[in-house]
């Protein structure tokens, strides 16, 4: 049988979830190229930080990469002696999650065979177009690569910034900032809290506002277990009902037991 090739552009977490799904539940149907500009796959934007103090918002029994498998990154946590995860309800660092999104991909990577499991490309994709057979993805080095379908998993592109004055959370202030300048942060989300947290490791002594509508923090997490939930029940799709999603709510916003 003739393989499909898919071609993924991005290696964040979206995208190694993507190609781990692919070849997991298609290996013979499927080989996979993902593109990727940073050096390490399963972080993108949302997991390659480096500092231990940004933690995943979503306690770690309700962050499975499995679906089917609820305690798979509970189990996973459990069998590493680096991370302090006390029972299955913990908050483990973002950069954790990014080993975990890394390993299950690992074994797939190819070994030397372009036609078979995985193959990471380190580079830029520029454009991708159709072609008689499929598709074709240009490459910022100038190769092309053809293939039957491409997924875009590019993430939130934080380079059009609209001044030099602004620049995205998840670049470490130390690259950009004076220790006694006086920073505005827009939003009081979780993202204000990850960079209120960079600069005070970083020693950051000037004055810190946070500016924001409401002017609400964010609350903390209960202990709640994962929520089952059918594949038919999400409404997938463009064509999807939109009132299907209302329908969803009374039961996703359910109060615990």
């Amino acid at each position: 049988m003739i393989k499909r090739h898919a071609i993924i552009i991005g290696g964040g977490a979206s995208g190694v979830l993507l190609a781990y799904q692919l070849l997991r539940l298609g290996r013979q149907a499927f080989r996979v190229t993902l593109i990727e500009q940073r050096p390490e796959i399963g972080r993108g934007l949302a997991y390659h930080t480096g500092n231990p103090d940004h933690l995943l918002n979503v306690r770690a029994a309700n962050m499975s990469a499995l679906p089917e498998d609820p305690d798979h990154f509970w189990r996973w946590l459990s069998a590493k002696d680096t991370f302090q995860c006390v029972d299955r309800y913990c908050f483990v660092s973002r950069r954790a999650y990014g080993d975990y999104i890394a390993s299950l991909v690992r074994p797939l990577i190819s070994r030397g065979d372009e036609h078979d499991g995985l193959r990471i490309l380190s580079g830029e994709c520029v454009s991708v177009h159709e072609s008689a057979e499929g598709v074709l993805a240009d490459l910022a080095n100038g190769a092309q690569l053809a293939g039957d379908v491409a997924i875009l998993a590019t993430g939130h592109d934080t380079r059009k910034l609209p001044a030099p004055c602004y620049f995205d959370p998840w670049t470490p202030p130390a690259a950009r900032l004076g220790r006694d300048e006086s920073v505005l942060i827009l939003g009081t989300g979780l993202t204000m809290v990850d960079y209120l947290l960079s600069l005070l490791r970083e020693g950051h002594r000037g004055p810190i506002i946070a500016l924001s509508r409401r002017g609400l923090m964010p609350k903390a997490h209960r202990r709640v277990p994962p929520l089952d939930i059918e594949e038919s029940q999400v409404p997938f799709g463009a064509g999807a009902r939109p009132g299907r999603l209302r329908e969803r709510l009374p039961t996703i916003r359910r109060p615990e037991g």
